[in-house]
């Protein structure tokens, strides 16, 4: 490599590493959007089946005389449940990764 080269590669990685904190700052900041994006499009899904999992419930109590009936729509009540609150602990868990740059920042700064 001649020296011209050189200087023109050296003067390549200083500019980059000069834009990198803002790079790194868009980066965060789309981590964080996704993350709370994500976490809001699962509160919904979660709240529409609880929704349908009422129904279902609703159906059960409606339908409790005729036993195979009323237990089938037990049965999909409570898998649904399941899946909501499952459904809420991811929620929590994406709310919480979608801070965790957000404090580590704050906390490097103080």
């Amino acid at each position: 490599m001649t020296d011209k080269a050189i200087a023109k590669l050296i003067d390549t990685i200083n500019s980059s590493a000069q834009n990198m904190p803002s790079m790194v700052d868009k980066m965060v900041h789309q981590y964080a959007i996704g993350c709370f994006i994500q976490a809001g499009l699962l509160s919904i899904l979660s709240a529409v089946l609880s929704f349908i999992a009422y129904l279902f419930y609703k159906q059960g109590i409606q339908r409790l005389n005729e036993y195979d009936e009323g237990f089938g729509f037990f049965i999909v009540a409570g898998i649904l449940g399941v899946a909501v609150l499952i459904l809420v602990i991811v929620v929590v868990f994406d709310i919480s990764y979608g801070f965790s740059p957000i404090y580590s920042i704050i906390k490097e700064l103080s």
